[in-house]
């Protein structure tokens, strides 16, 4: 929990600066793009990690890395979070920005998960539909899960619409166990 704490401050700072920069897309694809490299490099992590590596030999590592790949304000923070022995929450950090900037921008990340591929005509419509009940701007990521049987589940955040027939069929058995 504390780490989720300090990863969102990290965050917030990071995204007050892109957003002087009017960059807060770039360092969030810049970011994401570190985080992962990061978290696919075990040795690399270890070598980060490791108390006896002077943190001169971590900075090296990390702009002789990335130096002309990412924007020098995004390198700055790499190195900030060096110096602060906190470039084990990356990742974490990295999700947090990515949230803060989704609010920022006005953005809402949907997943509707349904038994069959959904056309591109279906998902512009559900987008549509998403967009005028929150007035916001809607990313439908989409799945297809043919355990669902019909129909769809669309979650938002934390809130799930469950209309598959899955759904109502588990819904319909629970009633009628209340009623037994």
């Amino acid at each position: 929990m504390i780490e989720k704490t300090l990863a969102k401050r990290y965050a917030l700072g990071l995204l007050n600066m892109a957003k002087e920069k009017n960059a807060i897309e770039a360092v969030k694809q810049e970011l994401d793009a570190v985080a992962k490299l990061y978290a696919g490099m075990k040795d690399f992590r270890s070598v980060l990690a490791h108390p006896r590596v002077p943190l001169a030999e971590k900075q090296k590592m990390f702009t002789q890395t990335l130096s002309g790949k990412i924007a020098p304000y995004t390198m700055e923070f790499l190195l900030f979070l060096l110096r602060k022995r906190r470039v084990n929450l990356l990742v974490e950090i990295s999700e947090q920005f990515n949230n803060l900037a989704d609010a920022v921008q006005n953005i809402v990340r949907v997943k509707v998960t349904s038994a069959f591929q959904l056309t591109e005509q279906e998902v512009t419509v559900l987008k549509e539909r998403l967009t005028s009940i929150t007035a916001k701007n809607i990313v439908i990521s989409a799945f297809t899960d043919s355990s669902i049987i019909g129909g769809l589940t669309v979650r938002i955040g934390d809130d799930v619409v469950d209309a598959s027939i899955a759904g109502g069929l588990k819904q319909m058995r629970e009633q009628l166990l209340d009623r037994l």
